[in-house]
């Protein structure tokens, strides 16, 4: 993992779990099957945290080139000050958007804004609105690759929508002749 980039502290391991491996074999003299132990089996979870999302795709053809045979989840989370920005950014355009529009509306009435009554922002309060990707469950072949020497797993995130409701109110009345 170091490698491809990946630093000691982006790594850590979680639940090992070890236990006993059987296979069943059918015994012809007993016309019934019976369990035979092969030795024992290893699970480990390595998590790897990191901001630079660009080694996600290294990292994971590192982990299958080394045996890693199951890939559980793999999660694409902004932190929060990266969604506060966003969040900000969003409200900030949804009312300069509102005022361009509404000055639009009113050039043919002969009205203009007088100022800002109300704004008000919708947002989700359980979530759904985070910029979050998740896909799980990516099995690969410990036995050989398709993939040719030069390529690289890509992951890109396909759930970019961010949205909060901005509802603007003004205050409004007749432009005034100079």
């Amino acid at each position: 993992m170091k490698k491809a980039g990946a630093e000691e502290s982006e790594l850590s391991t979680q639940d090992m779990k070890m236990f006993p491996s059987y296979r069943q074999e059918y015994d012809d003299n007993t016309k019934s099957y019976q369990s035979i132990f092969e030795g024992y089996k290893i699970e480990n979870k390595l998590i790897f945290v990191s901001k630079k999302l660009d080694l996600a795709g290294k990292v994971i053809d590192i982990a299958v080139s080394s045996g890693i045979n199951k890939i559980s989840s793999v999660q694409f989370v902004p932190t929060k000050t990266k969604i506060k920005e966003l969040k900000d950014s969003v409200i900030s355009q949804a009312v300069e958007d509102a005022v361009k529009r509404a000055n639009l509306a009113l050039l043919p009435l002969d009205h203009e804004i007088k100022s800002v009554k109300s704004i008000n922002i919708e947002e989700d309060l359980y979530g759904r609105n985070q910029l979050y990707s998740k896909v799980q469950f990516l099995y690969s072949s410990p036995l050989g690759s398709t993939h040719g020497q030069n390529d690289e797993t890509k992951l890109f995130d396909n759930l970019k929508k961010f949205n909060v409701q901005v509802n603007v109110s003004f205050i409004i009345g007749r432009k005034q002749q100079n």
